[in-house]
């Protein structure tokens, strides 16, 4: 009865994490869409475990949106893959390496706050920038460039 009772409460809590990814899946596939059409890079990579036999094969695959802040990316299992059938698993542009930069988690979720807050310094060059985004240039992010680099 013991076995029952816990391959129950199993299947219950794969069920509960499975609609967790669902729901941070079709966030992602929303904000990967928005970066698209701003013209930030999105793409989807494949992790590439090196060895590392704990890895499940149906989790390598990882999107990627490279935003004025950095990049950001999220394993996605195989069964998800669909939401994301709009993000290229290649992109043209040359200043972007197709790899994972080494972000940590707690780096991926402070460059996506500070989108939000809009950054302090130019994308370019690193100048401060003096004054504090408008909401246009929120909406637009032509504050992300100092003028004069």
């Amino acid at each position: 009865m013991t076995d029952m009772r816990t391959m129950v409460a199993a299947d219950k809590h794969r069920r509960e994490l499975d609609a967790v990814y669902d729901e941070r899946n079709r966030c992602v596939a929303a904000m990967a869409s928005m970066a698209q059409r701003l013209g930030w890079p999105t793409w989807r990579g494949t992790h590439e475990p090196e060895g590392d036999p704990n890895w499940d094969a149906e989790w390598l695959n990882v999107i990627y949106i490279q935003l004025p802040t950095g990049q950001v990316s999220w394993h996605i299992h195989d069964r998800d893959l669909p939401q994301f059938a709009h993000v290229p698993t290649a992109f043209s542009r040359a200043t972007f390496s197709k790899k994972w930069d080494g972000h940590t988690t707690e780096q991926k979720y402070e460059r996506l706050a500070a989108i939000s807050r809009g950054p302090k310094h130019c994308v370019r060059c690193g100048v401060e920038l003096k004054q504090g985004p408008t909401a246009l240039d929120r909406e637009r992010y032509e504050h992300l460039l100092c003028g004069g680099c």
